[in-house]
């Protein structure tokens, strides 16, 4: 169910003022509402204060510089590695001279 209340909400997201007026948001929102009557409260919980929490719990943000924070992570792990085969090879050549 949590992957449909996401589908909702992206939906309702995407049909704004921009293609169609508030109306047309209006009307999908109530016709969401009409067919799933648990996911009203969803849909009002939803606020930008509540993407901040989902953000920071997930170690992404809002505004798409997730990819920042993914990069960021990926770096860290690429120097990791490269300091862990570093070491390895270190024992690996103190194994060899004893």
């Amino acid at each position: 169910m949590e992957h449909m209340h996401n589908v909702m909400i992206n939906t309702i997201d995407y049909v704004g003022p921009h293609c169609g007026g508030e109306r047309e948001e209006e009307k999908l929102k109530n016709s969401i509402v009409e067919l799933v009557p648990d996911l009203v409260p969803t849909l009002e919980m939803v606020t930008q204060g509540q993407q901040q929490m989902m953000a920071e719990q997930y170690n992404v943000s809002c505004d798409g510089s997730m990819g920042v924070t993914v990069i960021k992570e990926i770096g860290k792990l690429e120097q990791r590695i490269e300091e862990l085969e570093k070491e390895v090879q270190q024992l690996k050549g103190g194994m060899i001279n004893e």
